[in-house]
């Protein structure tokens, strides 16, 4: 353990006697002898109390920066996105800007046969669903707000709307298709109000979510241009309207909104938790990915292939170490500290079966594992086997027996089968015989991870906190209950009947019996006290003849109720999360309940029951007390000069601490990973250096604030132009596309049968295209649309200059605009589906395959000519679609942060429990 001072060189620093004690004879005073021997066993005698004290585990650790929301829990996240902004409306925008940022279109995950519903658990760890899941995503979060929700299911698509005044007003927003527009007063548009209005969606739209507005239902030259592939499958303005013609089913009835788990980590000694910002290369791809229902992988559906990263875990508890029985989960009938070798833990009798417990609480949702240890087996009456449980310890699966003999032999069990798809799991080791021992284990975890979900880091001065909730274990259940899974798990179940077919409008588990109580009840128990509880479900009740009722006990004999609807009031998948209070001190068992009762819809999906179940249970550490936590970010900074790779280790001597990282470049760095784990716990081959890996704070003079701009009339539009510069073939300038009033969306397909409206350059071109705008004019600003394009080797210029003038012969400079820009986006530039794809890290400026570049005159000036010219970067031709010059701009430069970290003072005292409801 790192920091505990050597007692020999404590001892050291007692000298036996010095120059102002000497007697005459120059041997030291007895008295003083004595004195020293007694300071030195006081000194050696503190350091062997300390050293008597085992390493205390942290719990629910949460780390953040103000480049990533807080995804620690429900209240958390809508905190850091919504805080900001100062209207209902504006922080409506946000939660929708940020579940389109966070997810992907896709097929959605099913785990244990059940749809992922609760936000924080797909936010974290998938980052893909379709446009039903998303939606009640949204639900959640606008119930949450404390708002009223609708679920729409539209002719062939779904979305959401949502009312912060009680209902009267509706407004729409389409996280799928990534688009929200405004009413003529200005206010985001309900579904009613586009049905019968369908210029509010085709032309009344938010700039970061279409290209250009269009004229009518038919006119099909204006995009979604935040979506997924916006030409390669059509995602046309007209297209997304025509999904909105009536009639269309609006609900308050179904809102498949779910929530009440949090995302936290754990550390231990010899644990440490690597989170990649990308796949894990060197690993077998069928070991790093939930798969689909299909069995295929979510990024090869629509070709996105960055939407995942992984994590690594490794735990190696150190078992022969005196405090060992302290630092595992739990442990029966066993003795530690044997001297033999395969003997760390072996049987106290040899007669009875002894148990040891670890508990893998992966954070993440767990892809693949991997258990090593070394055991002992000297007679063929002697017992070691492995079994997990990924049920809270109601199951256990039995995973291997050994039948081999002999002492310390090495062994490695794969743990996928078994725990794929949970986030946390538990694995007991048995041992029975005067022979049968454990030396060592080590479990080595990989998890699959939502890449934007990741706490990172942007170019410029970065905030970074990481904060402890309750000190307390964690057990988190959401048990299976489909097709009858739920007999696996439960404690005792009564007169329960399955839905087989399971659909959002009906119970799975219901009464099988009219006029019966119906329920199932889980036990949780644990090795310590419990602290806190917290658990629900989604409620179905229709009628004031039926009931759920949600009850706990103690004991298994006497049950408390703790929330009870018997009405038939929307909606018919009411989400529930109760506290239980108060706990008896030094209960180890709970027992949760879930009852229903119908009249007349036995077996029925008219009747009561419940859709989902969740159960949160937290119990006393073994260990208590902090131990420092070191926090180490890898990153590779853009700069002109090359490419760099960084490092910065933190260490954390607090529960909430804040600090800063300073990161360089021209654009955002890559981020490589971040790794968490105690002080003295790093992995064996990582060297630990505090601070910045090569010792330079360059400080956070990169940092970029993006501004708001509104732009006022387009006097370009449809006007004639001159252009120069050799054009590509594969889409050639027709005479007007540059100022047709259409932009082409962030696409692959630019050429002429695709996007006609593009111009294409040869490489190393020079464009240069002069706008007679048929009168002299106030010009404030000019955009240039350009794109990138791998196949034909296009990317947007080096360098866009601009210039003015009255008479045509004599221009004047205005203002000019750099390739990097491109990383400078305004304010509310909402980036497309594959912004972030690694699959396009060959382009100069990645992903961002379609972007309009801003010259802001430092003053407007009155011109009837304007030039604009564009140099390509050395080796790529350029490629363009639009050019807009506008008679007035107005730009904000106050703008609210995406993110809100509010400083740790303002931080209220962590509750022990998210997601509780009145």
């Amino acid at each position: 353990m790192l920091g505990v001072p050597d007692p020999i060189r404590a001892f050291r620093c007692y000298p036996l006697m010095n120059n102002n004690m000497h007697r005459s004879h120059g041997s030291p005073s007895v008295g003083y002898l004595i004195l020293s021997l007694l300071g030195v066993l006081m000194q050696r005698s503190v350091h062997a109390e300390w050293r008597e004290l085992p390493t205390a585990p942290v719990y629910n650790l949460s780390l953040r920066t103000d480049s990533t929301p807080d995804l620690s829990d429900i209240d958390s996240y809508l905190r850091s996105i919504t805080s900001q902004h100062a209207t209902a409306q504006d922080k409506a925008i946000a939660i929708w800007r940020w579940s389109q940022r966070m997810r992907k279109q896709t097929s959605n995950p099913i785990e244990d046969g059940q749809h992922v519903l609760d936000p924080i658990v797909l936010f974290n760890n998938f980052g893909h669903c379709n446009c039903g899941i998303i939606s009640g995503l949204n639900n959640t979060f606008w119930l949450n707000m404390g708002w009223r929700a609708h679920y729409v299911q539209l002719g062939d698509h779904t979305v959401c709307e949502t009312s912060w005044d009680d209902g009267k007003s509706w407004h729409m927003f389409d996280a799928s298709m990534s688009f929200y527009c405004f009413n003529d007063t200005g206010q985001v548009a309900g579904v009613a109000e586009i049905e019968k209005n369908p210029h509010y969606y085709l032309r009344n739209f938010a700039p970061e979510v279409g290209t250009n507005p269009v004229q009518d239902i038919n006119d099909h030259q204006g995009w979604r241009q935040a979506s997924d592939r916006p030409v390669h499958y059509h995602r046309t303005l007209a297209n997304g309207y025509d999904s909105f013609k009536a009639p269309n089913s609006i609900s308050g009835g179904g809102l498949h909104a779910q929530w009440g788990q949090r995302f936290a980590i754990n550390l231990r000694e010899n644990e440490h938790y690597t989170r990649y910002f990308g796949h894990l290369a060197e690993v077998d791809k069928s070991r790093t990915f939930r798969p689909l229902e299909t069995g295929k992988d979510p990024e090869g559906q629509h070709r996105h292939l960055g939407i995942r990263a992984n994590g690594v875990w490794r735990y190696a508890p150190d078992l022969r170490s005196r405090f060992a029985d302290q630092l595992v989960y739990d442990s029966a009938g066993v003795t530690f500290g044997d001297a033999r070798s395969g003997f760390a833990i072996k049987p106290a009798d040899a007669n009875a079966a002894g148990t040891l417990l670890l508990r893998i609480p992966a954070s993440n949702v767990v892809t693949s594992a991997k258990l090593s240890l070394e055991v002992s087996r000297l007679s063929v009456t002697d017992g070691v086997s492995v079994s997990v449980s990924r049920t809270a310890g109601t199951s256990y699966q039995p995973v291997w027996s050994c039948t081999e003999r002999g002492s310390a032999m090495a062994f490695e069990l794969d743990l996928q089968p078994f725990v794929a798809g949970v986030s946390e799991y538990l694995v007991r080791v048995q041992i029975q015989g005067a022979g049968a021992g454990l030396e060592s284990v080590v479990v080595d975890t990989i998890t699959q991870i939502n890449r934007a979900a990741l706490p990172r880091l942007s170019r410029g001065g970065n905030r970074v906190q990481l904060v402890l909730g309750t000190q307390a274990e964690t057990v988190q259940f959401l048990p299976s209950i489909v097709t009858g899974n739920h007999s696996q798990t439960v404690h005792e179940q009564e007169s329960i009947d399955v839905e087989t077919e399971v659909g959002f409008y009906k119970p799975i588990l219901r009464p099988a019996e009219a006029n019966t109580a119906a329920h199932v009840t889980w036990k949780i128990a644990t090795p310590t006290p419990i602290t806190a509880i917290n658990y629900g479900g989604t409620i179905c009740v229709k009628t004031a003849n039926d009931r759920a009722t949600l009850l706990h006990s103690f004991d298994g004999q006497t049950f408390v109720p703790d929330y009870e609807k018997a009405d038939g009031d929307e909606p018919f998948d009411l989400m529930i999360n109760r506290d239980v209070t108060p706990i008896p001190v030094g209960q180890r068992e709970a027992y949760l309940r879930y009852e229903f009762q119908t009249q007349q819809y036995p077996r029925s999906y008219a009747g009561p029951g419940i859709q989902a179940a969740r159960m949160l249970v937290q119990h006393e550490p073994r260990v208590k007390g902090f131990t420092p936590i070191e926090v180490t970010y890898c990153w590779i900074e853009h700069r002109e000069s090359g490419d760099v790779e960084r490092q910065h280790t933190q260490r954390i001597a607090s529960p909430a601490e804040e600090y800063s990282i300073n990161v360089g470049g021209y654009r955002d760095p890559t981020m490589q990973w971040v790794r968490l784990n105690l002080q003295g716990s790093a992995p064996a081959d990582g060297k630990v250096t505090y601070g910045y890996s090569d010792g330079v704070d360059i400080g956070s003079g990169a940092a970029v604030k993006p501004a708001l701009y509104e732009w006022g009339r387009n006097i370009a539009l449809g006007k004639r132009y001159t252009l120069t510069g050799p054009q590509h073939a594969k889409n050639l300038d027709a005479g007007g596309d540059l100022t047709d009033g259409i932009i082409a969306p962030p696409d692959e397909d630019v050429s002429e049968s695709y996007m006609p409206t593009n111009v294409m350059f040869e490489q190393d071109a020079t464009a240069v295209i002069t706008l007679d705008l048929g009168k002299t004019q106030k010009v404030a600003a000019v955009r240039i649309h350009a794109g990138q394009e791998a196949g034909f080797k296009l990317a947007y210029p080096k360098v866009i200059r601009v210039e003015v003038s009255e008479d045509g012969q004599n221009f004047s400079q205005t203002g000019e605009a750099t390739h990097h820009q491109v990383f400078d986006p305004p304010a509310n530039f909402q980036p497309w589906e594959h912004d972030d794809s690694p699959q396009y890290a060959m382009l100069p400026a990645g992903g961002r395959l379609a972007y309009a570049y801003r010259v802001v005159l430092e003053r407007p000036q009155a011109a009837r000519f304007v030039r604009v010219t564009c140099e390509a970067l050395n080796g790529w031709g350029i490629l363009l679609s639009e050019v807009q010059v506008f008679d007035q701009v107005a730009v904000q430069q106050d703008v609210p942060p995406h993110v809100y970290l509010p400083p740790l003072k303002q931080l209220a005292q962590p509750s022990p429990l998210a997601g509780s409801n009145p």
